[in-house]
C-alpha cells in the first residue's frame, strides 16, 4: 500500500523503502530460526532491491527534468532572448503541459441526478501515474513529449536519462511482482484450481461412470514445490 501510495505522494516513497526494509529483516530472523523457508526471505529481499532501485531511478528523472528546463533556459538564451525572459517561457511551457490534467492522484466523484455520489474513478493523470510509477515520471514523459520551448536535440542527453531510469524503475516493479505471483500461484491458487478440477473430475466420473482425472499435473507441481520450499530451502542457521 505504501509503494502505491508513494507513486503518487513521493513524501512516502522513504516509508516504503524503509518499510521493506524492516520486513527483510524480519524475515531474515525468521528464516535463521527454521519459522520460513529461505525462498520467503528470498523474495523479501528482492522487494527491498526493487523499492532501492525505484528511488535511485526517481531521483535521476528528477535530475532529468531539471536537466532538461537548464538545457531549454539555455537554448532559447542562445537564440538571443534574456536568461530572465527564457526561464519564464520554459517555466509557462512546462506549467502549460503539466496542467492539462487534474492534480496527480485526484479521484474525481462523478454527482448522479439524485445528488448522490457515484463510485469515484481515478483521473486519466492517475492512470499514466500508476503506468510509469510515480508522478515525477509521468511529468516527465509529458514534458518531453508536450513541451516545446526551447526544445532542441541539446534535450536528448536529459530525455534519455529521464527515459532509461523510468523504464528501470518499470522493470524492478515488474521483476517483484513477478516473483511474488510465481510464489502466490504455487502457494495459494494452485490448490484452489486443483480442488475446482477434483470436483469436477468427481460429477464428471459420477455421471458418466469413468475415472477421469484433470488435476494431477497440478498435485504434482504443487507438491513438488511444496517440497523444494519447505523440505530443501527452510533449515535454522547453526542447526
Amino acid at each position: 500500500m505504501l509503494a502505491v501510495a508513494s507513486f503518487f505522494f513521493p513524501v512516502l516513497a522513504p516509508f516504503a523503502l524503509a518499510a521493506a526494509g524492516l520486513t527483510a529483516g524480519l524475515s531474515w530472523l525468521l528464516a535463521a530460526s527454521g519459522e520460513i523457508s529461505w525462498v520467503d526471505f528470498g523474495l523479501d529481499v528482492l522487494a527491498l532491491a526493487t523499492f532501492g532501485v525505484g528511488a535511485i531511478a526517481g531521483s535521476l528523472v528528477r535530475s532529468a527534468t531539471q536537466a532538461l528546463r537548464m538545457t531549454r533556459i539555455g537554448t532559447l538564451a542562445s537564440r538571443g532572448h534574456s536568461i530572465a525572459e527564457s526561464s519564464r517561457r520554459v517555466s509557462l511551457s512546462f506549467k502549460g503541459v503539466l496542467n492539462q490534467t487534474t492534480r496527480p492522484g485526484t479521484m474525481i466523484p462523478k454527482v448522479t441526478w439524485n445528488g448522490s455520489f457515484s463510485r469515484p474513478k481515478i483521473s486519466g493523470w492517475g492512470v499514466e501515474v500508476l503506468k510509469s510509477k510515480g508522478v515525477d515520471n509521468a511529468q516527465f514523459l509529458r514534458l518531453i513529449a508536450g513541451s516545446k520551448a526551447g526544445a532542441s536535440s541539446a534535450d536528448n542527453l536529459a530525455s534519455l536519462t529521464g527515459q532509461v531510469s523510468i523504464e528501470v524503475a518499470k522493470i524492478s516493479g515488474t521483476v517483484n511482482t513477478v516473483g511474488h505471483q510465481l510464489n502466490n500461484a504455487f502457494e495459494s491458487y494452485l490448490p484452489k484450481v486443483d480442488a475446482a478440477l477434483e470436483a469436477l473430475d468427481s460429477g464428471v466420473n459420477g455421471l458418466f461412470g469413468t475415472e477421469f482425472s484433470t488435476g494431477d499435473w497440478l498435485d504434482s507441481s504443487y507438491d513438488w514445490y511444496q517440497d523444494f520450499k519447505h523440505e530443501h530451502a527452510t533449515w535454522k542457521v547453526g542447526g
